[in-house]
This record gives C-alpha cells, structure tokens and sequence, in this order.
C-alpha cells in the first residue's frame, strides 16, 4: 500500500487563490485542483465557495472554440488537448460536432509548426530557431522540411547585423507593459468566466503553448509582451486586464469581494 499523504493546513495566499480560479475555470474536478495545490478537496470545495466562483452550465465539451478548424490542420488530438486544457475525448467530440476529419498525419508530427515560423525561419539560422522554439534541431528540421522553407547558414549569419526573432516580429516599439496586483488578475479570472457564457473561448495570452515549453500562446501568436497580463476573447481580440474586466461589466458583469 502507498504512503498516505497528510496536507497540513494551508495558507490561502492572494497568489494561490488566484491559481486556483485558473485550475477551477480549465473544469478540474476538486480532487485534481487539490491534488496540485497539496490541499484536500474538502478545503478546495470551502475556498471556491467563498470566493464566489461558478462554472457555465453549459458543458464546455460542446462549446467549440472559434479557432478550432484553423488549430485542427496543424496541431493533432494530443497537441490539441494540451492547448485547449481539455481531454482526448472533448477534442473528438469538437472534431464530431464540426465534421473535421483528423489528418492521422499529425499524430506523427512532434510539434505543431507555429504561425510565427515562416516569417522568421528565413533570417535565422537552424540553431537559434531550435533555441527560439525550445524545440531540438530534428523538430526544426522536420519543419523546414514540410514548409519547404531554406534557413540562414552560419556563413550567411557571420556576414549580416545580429538580429533576433523578436527584432522580426516586432520591429516597432512596444507600449509599455501594464502591471496589475494579484486582486485585479483575481477579478480577471472571474470575469472572464463570466465572459464564457457570450463568448465560446476565453484563456489567459501568457498560457504556455506546450507542456515544459518556455513558448507561450502570446509568442506564437505574435502579442506583445508575450500575452503577460492579457486575456484572448473570441470576436474581441486580446485585451489587457483592465479593459477585459471593463468590458466584462458592460455586459453585467458585477465585482465580487474576493479577497
């Protein structure tokens, strides 16, 4: 028999409140969220009930997401299942609702080729794609190879400006990054639950693309910043914390006191 585990009482830090409103709105059943946080469901139960959080009635595994079709030609269930925080079977039943045949040719790809590829891959070198992407030279090559795209060799490196992949998909000056306090990214969460009874996909811009990738959703998609303190909304765009919890409000949403 396995050693059972003893949770010892748990401080709920604003930080930690605010992890567990993530893990609550990806639809983890108490058990897992309590499982992660070192916490027994019990306590995950009381926390969620004080804090006021809800889920929408509607089951998520028939809510497709806008940007389905377009994920399903590059990405397989697998590489799908991770993006969107759902399970294997949700991702069938979405191809089943949307009769979007799986391209069984995509359960051998490791990675999914990112939007951003193409337009850098040609002004960077195998070594430093593989550094951007956090992928090894054998990914990279297998996506040089299907996009039939040539790189910067070394030679053609030594003889041109140091440049970066950043300096390519953002050569204009960025806005200043706008910080917020964890109660204001508190708030966030909640309103974009609130949010996901108009709109079919909401998620954090700074969700990481792949599991123990640096690479997030905000650096395949070219936002700013790397989707830190943003919010994607389907129909809406992205949108930083402030304005995703004004817009929240125009349509009803009401502040609750969270911490």
């Amino acid at each position: 028999m396995g050693e059972k585990k003893i949770y010892r009482r748990f401080d709920w830090t604003s930080e930690k409140e605010i992890r567990l409103a993530e893990l609550f709105h990806q639809m983890l059943p108490p058990s897992k969220i309590a499982e992660e946080l070192g916490v027994t469901a019990a306590s995950v139960d009381s926390r969620v009930r004080k804090l006021g959080l809800t889920r929408p009635k509607k089951h998520p595994a028939y809510i497709v997401p806008d940007d389905f079709e377009e994920r399903a030609k590059t990405m397989n269930i697998t590489q799908l299942a991770r993006y969107y925080e759902r399970g294997r079977d949700t991702i069938a039943k979405w191809f089943k609702i949307t009769n979007i045949e799986c391209d069984e040719n995509l359960a051998k790809r490791g990675k999914a080729i990112p939007k951003s590829f193409e337009k850098i891959a040609t002004s960077l070198t195998r070594s430093d794609l593989a550094k951007f992407y956090n992928s090894d030279l054998r990914t990279i090559r297998g996506w040089l190879e299907e996009t039939g795209i040539t790189p910067l060799t070394p030679e053609e490196k030594r003889m041109r400006e140091p440049v970066t992949a950043k300096d390519i998909l953002d050569p204009t000056p960025q806005e200043p990054r706008r910080e917020f306090k964890s109660k204001d990214k508190l708030i966030a969460a909640d309103a974009a639950q609130y949010l996901r009874r108009i709109h079919a996909n909401i998620h954090r811009a700074d969700i990481q693309m792949f599991e123990n990738s640096s690479q997030t959703w905000g650096d395949v998609n070219q936002i700013r910043h790397r989707g830190i303190n943003q919010y994607y909304v389907s129909g809406k765009g992205v949108m930083w914390l402030d304005d995703l919890i004004a817009y929240a409000e125009s349509k009803g949403y009401k502040q609750k006191e969270l911490i």
